[in-house]
Order: structure tokens, then C-alpha cells, then sequence
């Protein structure tokens, strides 16, 4: 959300907080429902034990590598610099927002 005040050439901006975005459990269920080609049955168990660990290798990696700081500051950097040259003062905080 973006805020100009014109007359005090003042900007205020909210942007939402970084996340992950992963694969869910119901994404897993609604495929699996269309049976995998090779078997007759889906493993659910099995499934639900890779989807797990690969949740927390996915989310070991994007903090050991900084993707979520890097995924806030540039959007931050790119729109403070552009309203700072349209003459507005800035003011940036981030929001959780729900996927």
C-alpha cells in the first residue's frame, strides 16, 4: 500500500513481509487423486514424509541464504529511490500478509 501526502511531499509505504511459498499438503492431496501412472495406489504416507522434508530443506537453504532479507530490501531499495526522486520523503514498513 502506498500513501502520498502531496502538499508535505511525504510518502508512506507498506509492503508485505517476505514468505515462503511452498508446496502444501492439499496441493499434494489434489494431485494425488488423479493416481500416479506407474502404481495403482497413491502412498500417502509416503508423500506426506517427503513433502515434510523437503519443506525443511527448502527452508534451511532460502534462510541460510539470505532470499527472504534480499526478497523485502529490493522492492524497498527499487520504490524509496524512485519516490525519493519524484521529491517525496519515505517512510517503509512491512505487513504479514496471509497467502
Amino acid at each position: 500500500m502506498l500513501r502520498l501526502k502531496k502538499k508535505r511531499r511525504k510518502s508512506i509505504l507498506i509492503l508485505p513481509k517476505a514468505q515462503q511459498v511452498l508446496v502444501s499438503m492439499w496441493t499434494i492431496f489434489k494431485h494425488s487423486q488423479l493416481k500416479d501412472i506407474f502404481r495403482n495406489e497413491v502412498c500417502w504416507e509416503e508423500g506426506f514424509t517427503l513433502a515434510s522434508k523437503a519443506k525443511g530443506i527448502v527452508e534451511e537453504k532460502t534462510i541460510a541464504q539470505g532470499l527472504i532479507k534480499k526478497a523485502e530490501e529490493h522492492p524497498e531499495k527499487s520504490l524509496t529511490n524512485l519516490l525519493k526522486q519524484l521529491g517525496y520523503s519515505v517512510t517503509v514498513s512491512f505487513k504479514e500478509v496471509a497467502i
